[in-house]
């Protein structure tokens, strides 16, 4: 399948004595740049390496599972160690707003910002050649939905300080389309009057492959009562 190495760039103390600083270089493989995850509210909804492609039309299962190079900006050199921090996170930002247009982290996020801790998602903390992995089985225990693809971040700390990678684009379905944080009659209400209405609206849209079909059902028969509690 077609790979896409996106280029990242940013600053940070990697393993090195207090208070030195590297310029770092990163290199992010994915299978697609931009994707749909399909939430749900308990977190059993896709996750990075069971998500679909953001291909309008075509969309399919992708494995989306982040491998990240860290080298020397300046001599090429691997970056052998990653410092643990509890702070690493991944992020995601709304570009735009409407009502129930975003998705609503169960953990009582932001809705227009969220985040996911991934220290428990780094598979390495070291590496001979600098090549680390984030593990694929992240999901997001959320609700709601976005017509407007969020940017998505992985933000590293280090000595405090916040460093942000480049973004890639995701966008956010769920059974839970209301998010009020459980799959029930109401949410079913919603979809039927995107199912049986005029055109293709992103609530009834669940696989974010442009149409509001019976593929679509499955994702809200098998959601069904499920909640953040």
């Amino acid at each position: 399948m077609k790979k896409i190495l996106l280029t990242l760039c940013f600053f940070g103390m990697i393993a090195l004595p207090a208070m030195a600083q590297v310029s770092i270089h990163i290199d992010l493989e994915m299978e697609d740049f931009t994707f749909v995850m399909n939430n749900l509210p308990d977190g059993s909804g896709s996750t990075f390496d069971n998500c679909w492609s953001g291909n309008q039309g075509s969309s399919s299962l992708i494995d989306n599972t982040m491998k990240i190079t860290v080298t020397d900006s300046h001599t090429g050199a691997p970056i052998t160690q990653l410092i643990p921090e509890y702070s690493h996170y991944i992020e995601f930002h709304a570009s735009e707003q409407q009502p129930y247009d975003y998705f609503y982290m169960c953990d009582g996020n932001s809705p227009s910002i969220s985040r996911v801790w991934i220290y428990d998602f780094l598979e390495n903390y070291s590496s001979p050649t600098g090549e680390y992995y984030i593990k694929g089985d992240i999901s997001l225990p959320s609700g709601g939905f976005s017509t407007h693809a969020y940017t998505m971040q992985v933000v590293i700390f280090d000595n405090l300080l916040p460093h942000a990678s480049q973004p890639c684009w995701v966008t956010m379905r769920s059974a839970d389309i209301n998010h009020d944080g459980i799959v029930d009659m109401a949410d079913v209400g919603i979809f039927s009057q995107a199912f049986f209405g005029p055109g293709d609206p992103p609530e009834g849209d669940l696989n974010g492959d442009g149409a509001v079909n019976l593929a679509d059902v499955g994702h809200i028969q098998s959601g069904m009562n499920n909640s953040c509690y």
